[in-house]
């Protein structure tokens, strides 16, 4: 697997632009698969304890909420869309590249 830059293909025409895109989102919609297959699994009646695996439902909390942050939030909602100027990105509590830290 070849992982290419996003930026890579700003300067492309519109044609790869969408095949592209089209890509990634297949890319996105396997995971989601993925994620979906497992809680079915976990899910199913009279599954053992043992299956259980704590880190599965981590990583599939974690990937569905990073993909609405991300993806589908700013699709629908320009309030979550960030554009970052000057090519700095900004942390949590407004200052660049720093996190608020507990």
């Amino acid at each position: 697997m070849c992982l290419i830059p996003v930026f890579f293909f700003q300067d492309e025409d519109e044609e790869e632009s969408k095949l592209w895109l089209e890509l990634a989102m297949e890319r996105v919609m396997r995971a989601v698969d993925a994620s979906l297959t497992s809680m079915y699994i976990l899910t199913s009646p009279n599954m053992p304890k043992r299956i259980y695996l704590e880190d599965v439902i981590d990583r599939v909390v974690i990937f569905c909420k990073f993909q609405l942050v991300n993806t589908i939030y700013p699709s629908f909602d320009p309030v979550y869309r960030v554009e970052n100027k000057g090519g700095k990105s900004t942390g949590a509590n407004g200052r660049n590249g720093e996190d608020i830290k507990s």
